[in-house]
């Protein structure tokens, strides 16, 4: 995943994010609806440019972070294949993250399911 933005105490940023998460299933609605718990954890690379009033120099506004994360996923078939998927993850960031402690994630998509 990749955040950019510009933020007012923090100035411009960006994070590069990779997670690994397992997802067994918690319960399902019939054969339409799918519910699974996601536990792992996942790894940032965070940088600022020109944060706390620009007294920063360029390494300590660089910065990898790491921490678990959980959350919830519901798969929504249409057919034999295909679902609309949704999924909520929040996160524990260690190591002193530049932008955020316990970041969260929204996420919506489709998936095909190889069979």
């Amino acid at each position: 995943m990749r955040e950019y933005g510009k933020g007012e105490s923090r100035g411009e940023y960006e994070a590069y994010t990779a997670r690994l998460l397992a997802a067994p299933q918690l319960f399902r609605i019939g054969e339409l609806v799918y519910f699974h718990l996601l536990l792992g954890g996942g790894a940032s690379f965070e940088r600022t440019e020109g944060g706390l009033g620009g007294k920063m120099d360029r390494r300590a506004g660089e910065r990898f972070t790491y921490g678990p994360q959980a959350g919830l996923e519901a798969d929504l078939y249409l057919g034999n294949r295909f679902s609309l998927t949704g999924s909520v993850t929040k996160a524990r960031l260690f190591n002193h993250p530049l932008l955020e402690e316990w970041p969260g994630y929204v996420s919506v998509g489709v998936r095909y399911h190889y069979r």
